[in-house]
């Protein structure tokens, strides 16, 4: 099941952010006429039947990945696919706290295929821009060894005037540090879209970023009937109250915008 919308101005190419249906976990492609960008990969191989729709098989290639942080319904579809697709480069910042699946890793760090990003970092392809927000500097990652979610990265995507703001499994206090006001001076509202936080649990929501960028649609990643509860219906119903449209890939499958 794909659902299909339009997200900004098309200029008659063919620009798409695509998220991915790979159950409880996240992933994310970009696609632009000469490039593809994989953010995160998802918690098991689903990635890998999701990409089929996309490559013709075995003509797998992607430019970047970007892994936000080191949980396993973020990374583990990688250790597929860095095989199957051999990325030019992968961001990954908390490499060195993966417990599975590390070889692929270690074997892409050895190539030099893998870098840490911070804040201040961008990435250029077709016309497509991804500004760093967080985390700010390898400090950030010291602060909480316990909970991965604090060091994961937030990024904005920007394409002419389409936005969107990807925010990977950050806390609330994370995005408290975020300066929205800031952000908001760099864009055209509306904001596009978010991809909501932590698969829509409440402690990835932080209100006074909705009512700053006052996002069109809001998109949670999120496995059917799972375990943890998630989205959190307090979180869904806030979204909604705020004017955001939600659209979630447990009901709608993969969903794809263009640009």
């Amino acid at each position: 099941m794909r659902f299909i919308l339009q997200g900004g101005t098309s200029n008659g190419r063919d620009y798409f952010i695509d998220f991915l249906n790979v159950g409880q976990g996240d992933a994310l492609l970009v696609r632009t006429p000469h490039n593809k960008v994989l953010i995160d990969a998802g918690p098991d191989n689903s990635l890998s039947y999701e990409l089929s729709n996309y490559f013709w098989n075995p003509f797998c290639s992607f430019d970047f990945g970007f892994v936000t942080h080191a949980h396993a319904d973020h990374y583990y579809g990688f250790t597929r696919i860095a095989k199957l697709c051999q990325p030019k480069l992968i961001t990954f910042n908390d490499v060195d706290q993966l417990q599975t699946s590390s070889q692929v890793f270690n074997q892409l760090l050895q190539e030099n295929k893998i870098n840490k990003t911070f804040l201040g970092d961008e990435y250029f392809f077709d016309g497509v821009r991804i500004k760093i927000l967080y985390p700010r500097s390898p400090q950030d990652l010291n602060l909480h060894h316990n909970d991965l979610n604090f060091n994961s990265v937030v990024m904005l995507l920007e394409y002419g005037d389409f936005e969107a703001l990807l925010l990977g499994d950050a806390q609330k206090e994370t995005l408290a540090t975020i300066n929205w006001d800031d952000i908001k001076s760099q864009i055209k509202l509306p904001l596009e879209v978010i991809k909501v936080a932590h698969h829509g649990a409440i402690n990835g929501f932080y209100l006074p970023m909705y009512d700053t960028l006052k996002p069109l649609y809001c998109v949670i990643s999120v496995g059917k009937d799972n375990t943890f509860g998630h989205p959190n219906p307090d979180v869904v119903q806030q979204l909604e109250s705020s004017g955001c449209t939600v659209l979630r890939t447990d009901v709608k499958g993969t969903i794809e915008m263009k640009l």
